[in-house]
């Protein structure tokens, strides 16, 4: 699959202060951005993907730009959104759904 790399580097710049406690890999069908060994964020396609806790799912699907995350049309993925990158306004938007995976990622790594 082809993933858009000019939103892997709108990424990769959000993610750039946390240094070495981010690695890359592809999983889940996307491009993705592990945090302390967990998955927070990626990019599949063109549309970014967000690990998000439990608690904080309503949030997140009240919000326009987000749907939850179906891989290949098959059973919809807990704790997983799609984010339309066309509906954030800016980079502050997008910081917005960093947070957010960077948060499941925490709690993964807690539990």
């Amino acid at each position: 699959m082809k993933y858009n790399e000019d939103q892997i580097d709108r990424l990769r710049e959000h993610l750039l202060p946390l240094g070495n406690q981010i690695k890359e890999r592809k999983m889940f069908g996307a491009h993705m951005f592990l945090y302390k060994g967990k998955g927070a964020i990626g990019v599949v396609g063109d549309d970014f993907l967000v690990r998000v806790v439990k608690e904080r799912m309503g949030q997140g699907l009240n919000r326009p730009e987000s749907k939850p995350f179906a891989p290949r049309g098959g059973k919809g993925m807990k704790e997983t959104l799609l984010i339309d990158p066309n509906q954030l306004k800016d980079e502050t938007a997008l910081g917005f759904w960093v947070d957010l995976g960077l948060e499941h990622a925490l709690n993964a790594s807690n539990a």
